[in-house]
C-alpha cells in the first residue's frame, strides 16, 4: 500500500470527507471525489486487494446512524435485490466500520456524457434519441413506483451495459482523406442510482439538469426527477447542454417571488455574481421557446410538458412515454 495515506481517527465523525489515496477499511483507495452529500459522499474508488485489476468503482459512505439502524439496512437490501437492475447500480460489497457504511456499486464504463462530447463518436441520430430516452423513462417510473426519488439524473449516470459501438470509414471531400467514425449499434443502458442522496454541493442557478425548485433549496421530488429527464432529451437532441439556463421569461419574477432579493430591480443582474450563471443572464433576453432549438413538434412536445417551471405543470412520466414522439416504441410500456 505504498503512497496510500492512512486515515487519523479523528477524522471519523459527523459527514464522511475522504480524499484521493485514502483507504476504505483497508480494501478500496480513493481515485476521486464524485459527490460531497450532508451526510454522504460519493467516491471513485479501485480494489487495494485486487491489484491487478485497473476496475473502478463507485463507493457510497455514509455516516451510521444512531439509531434506526433498521431503515438503513432494508435500503441496503433493496439495493441488493435483483428487481429491475436496469434501474439501480448493481451493489458488489458492503462493509461497515464504527463510524461509516461503505456500498461498493459496479460501474460502467461507458456513458451518455462520454459518449456525446468525447468527439469519438458520431451524433447520436433520432432513433438513438428516442430509443435511449425510453429506456430513461421506464428506469425513472420504475423508482418512482418503489417510491424512491433519483435527485442527480444526469449523462453521467446514464451507462451503457454491453459493447455498442462498431467503427466505419468514411471519405472527408474536404480533408480529401479517408475518416474512421464510431457508430453506436446497442443502446442498452441503466440509470445509475445509487441509493438515495443528499448531495448539495452545486451553486444556485448553474446546475442545468436539476429542477429550478431544487436548485433554490428544495427537496428532489419525482416532479423535479421529470425535468431532469427533459433536460436530458434536449441535450441528447442538439448535443449541447440546452437547458442550461434558457429558461421561459417569467422564471426570473417566479424566482424573485420565491426568493426575494435574488435580482437588483428584476434585471438579470444578481446581487450575489454566484447565484445566476452568466449563460444564464445572457441567454434570457432573446429565447422566445423551444421552437429556437428544435423542429421536431412531437419533441417540443415532450419538452414543454417535462421541463416547466412549475412543478404541477410536469406530466406524468407514464403520459409521456405515450406521447406520439415515443410512439413507435412504444410497445414495450406497461
Amino acid at each position: 500500500m505504498d503512497n496510500v495515506d492512512s486515515i487519523p481517527r479523528c477524522f471519523h465523525r459527523g459527514a464522511p470527507r475522504f480524499e484521493v489515496n485514502n483507504v476504505l477499511g483497508g480494501l478500496y483507495r480513493v481515485k476521486g471525489v464524485k459527490r460531497n452529500g450532508r451526510k454522504q459522499q460519493l467516491l471513485f474508488v479501485v480494489s487495494v486487494v485486487q491489484q491487478h485489476s485497473s476496475n473502478t468503482h463507485i463507493a457510497k459512505v455514509v455516516s451510521r446512524p444512531p439509531t434506526n439502524t433498521q431503515k438503513l439496512e432494508d435500503h441496503i437490501a433493496w439495493l441488493k435485490s435483483d428487481i429491475v437492475p436496469d434501474s439501480k447500480s448493481h451493489l458488489i460489497f458492503d462493509f461497515r466500520d464504527n463510524d461509516f457504511v461503505y456500498l461498493i456499486f459496479h460501474r460502467n464504463h461507458y456513458n451518455l456524457k462520454i459518449v456525446m462530447y468525447s468527439g469519438h463518436w458520431k451524433p447520436l441520430s433520432s432513433v438513438l434519441v428516442k430509443d435511449i430516452g425510453l429506456q430513461i423513462l421506464q428506469a425513472v417510473r420504475f423508482l418512482h413506483r418503489e417510491v424512491k426519488t433519483h435527485g442527480d439524473i444526469c449523462p453521467e449516470h446514464i451507462e451503457f451495459l454491453d459493447s455498442f459501438c462498431s467503427t466505419e470509414e468514411s471519405y472527408n471531400e474536404q480533408t480529401e482523406q479517408y475518416e474512421t467514425e464510431t457508430i453506436i449499434t446497442s443502446t442498452n443502458i441503466r440509470l445509475a442510482f445509487y441509493g438515495d442522496l443528499e448531495i448539495a454541493q452545486h451553486l444556485n442557478g448553474t446546475d442545468q439538469y436539476r429542477a429550478p425548485e431544487v436548485v433554490f433549496g428544495g427537496k428532489s421530488t419525482p416532479e423535479s426527477d421529470r425535468f431532469s429527464v427533459g433536460c436530458i432529451l434536449g441535450e441528447m437532441a442538439v448535443l449541447y447542454d440546452a437547458i442550461s439556463g434558457r429558461f421561459p421569461e417569467g422564471l426570473a419574477i417566479t424566482i424573485e417571488e420565491a426568493f426575494p432579493g435574488t435580482f437588483d430591480d428584476l434585471e438579470i443582474r444578481p446581487k450575489c455574481p454566484d447565484t445566476i450563471s452568466g449563460t444564464c443572464r445572457q441567454f434570457y433576453k432573446t429565447f422566445r421557446g423551444w421552437q429556437d432549438l428544435f423542429d421536431d413538434r412531437d419533441l417540443i412536445e415532450v419538452l414543454v410538458n417535462l421541463v416547466h417551471t412549475n412543478p404541477q405543470m410536469r406530466e406524468s412520466l407514464d403520459a409521456i412515454a405515450c406521447f406520439e414522439y415515443f410512439r413507435y416504441t412504444n410497445d414495450d410500456i406497461d
